[in-house]
């Protein structure tokens, strides 16, 4: 061939016209940059795109736990706004989380009825990542912006390397328009009272919050043993007037802290 690379018609970047070495290096290298361009290209339009991924339910994963008496106090699919909403999803975070902690790593027995198991990737971005095995959702839907919607509680499982559950989090995202002062105060005043007593844990932050009435809620941070040492309880409310976004956090046993 009397050319190191032959001018294309869909290719408008130089190419060289000789057989010289530099040449050969220089084409081929810009062949490789136009097609790591595309490549990133085609990852950003994936990224943006406003169409989620069905969520890949794993077979015969429905739950199949039963809270009769809980139900009775408050819906755990949709909660209502208010102390006894929040004692009833509490402890079924309580549950369901000590419950893995002990040995029970049967999610489908553990999610409350209404409830399905979801990879936690396609809950959370809609699309497949790399550690699909680690990390597994107790939801609703199957989607995380379906269940923000719907005002639906939901919850997330991590797992180390060896298949251990290491830490577990219940995420609520809630429309807050109607909610009086006196409802959400007494919301507030339970989450420092009420949500040590229930996880047997003592409060560490912020200090002296049982002295008095908080106005609002802070990030509140709990210490409850475990076998030969003591694990941490995060609860991080986001409480505004129109929205609220409640999370806790458990640190199951061999969690590195």
């Amino acid at each position: 061939m009397n050319n190191v690379c032959r001018p294309s018609r869909t290719r408008s970047f130089p190419v060289a016209q000789d057989n010289g070495p530099f040449a050969r290096v220089h084409c081929l290298a810009v062949r490789r940059m136009v097609k790591l361009c595309s490549l990133l290209l085609a990852v950003f339009a994936l990224q943006v795109s406003h169409s989620r991924a069905e969520p890949e339910f794993v077979v015969g994963a429905k739950g199949q736990a039963d809270y009769p008496q809980l139900e009775r106090i408050s819906s755990i699919s949709t909660p209502e706004r208010s102390a006894a909403g929040f004692f009833v999803l509490f402890s079924v975070t309580r549950d369901i989380c000590l419950k893995l902690e002990n040995g029970n790593n049967d999610l489908a027995a553990l999610a409350p009825k209404n409830f399905s198991i979801a990879r936690g990737d396609f809950h959370s971005f809609g699309f497949e990542g790399k550690q699909k095995n680690a990390w597994w959702a107790i939801s609703v839907t199957g989607d995380g912006e379906k269940d923000d919607v719907g005002n639906h509680p939901y919850w997330y499982v991590d797992y180390d390397k060896t298949g251990r559950p290491v830490e577990c989090t219940m995420n609520w995202v809630v429309n807050a328009a109607g909610v009086d002062e006196s409802e959400r105060q007494q919301i507030v005043n339970w989450l420092y009272i009420g949500a040590p007593q229930l996880f047997k844990s003592i409060l560490i932050e912020p200090r002296f919050a049982g002295l008095h009435s908080p106005m609002r809620p802070d990030l509140i941070k709990l210490l409850r043993p475990c076998p030969d040492d003591w694990c941490q309880v995060t609860i991080n409310p986001l409480m505004t007037s129109d929205n609220w976004h409640i999370s806790v956090t458990i640190q199951l046993i061999g969690a590195k802290r």
